[in-house]
């Protein structure tokens, strides 16, 4: 409450070990997160962090998480196993790219101004850094692949320009 200067805890003290969380722009009460300590796995607080849920899934690694501003309950994931996209908060689970099942997607990105422009790096030679000008509904690579031993960490998305982009790799 006072821009970072002092932290008291929220919830979950001790029992989690959250590596990735999204609010929703669509209901910003929404809350997610993945949680790798304890009961590990995805998360949903419908009260702005109060208390929160375990939302039991098939997903083992997870890197990132969006959660859409079109439409409340829809979060685009990245993990271990491809880039996936829940449409009710996390009860279910689908590809989102299904070329890229089994390919490790390591970060995903939602415009915050271009709501239908996202992003997602994949660590493979044919896809890398691509692109979804539509929601999701068709993606493109953007030729932009860092190699075997790095993938991308962390996008950060100019709030103005759809094409301004800022990336942290691994390495």
């Amino acid at each position: 409450r006072d821009a970072g200067e002092t932290w008291t805890p929220l919830a979950m003290e001790g029992l989690a070990d959250f590596h990735a969380m999204s609010v929703s722009p669509a209901d910003p009460k929404v809350v997610y997160a993945w949680n790798v300590s304890g009961r590990a796995g995805f998360y949903r607080s419908r009260d702005s962090g109060r208390t929160w849920t375990f939302i039991p899934t098939n997903l083992r690694r997870v890197f990132a998480l969006a959660a859409s501003p079109l439409a409340p309950g829809e979060v685009l994931v990245g993990a271990d196993i491809g880039l996936l996209r829940t449409t009710d908060g996390g009860e279910t689970w689908t590809l989102a790219h299904p070329d890229l099942s089994g390919i490790a997607v390591t970060v995903v990105a939602i415009h915050p101004s271009h709501r239908s422009v996202w992003y997602a790096y994949a660590a493979h030679p044919q896809f890398g850094l691509i692109r979804s000008d539509d929601a999701g509904k068709t993606w493109r690579t953007l030729g932009f692949f860092l190699g075997e031993r790095d993938a991308v960490g962390y996008l950060a998305l100019h709030p103005q320009e759809p094409d301004g982009l800022y990336l942290a790799t691994f390495e």
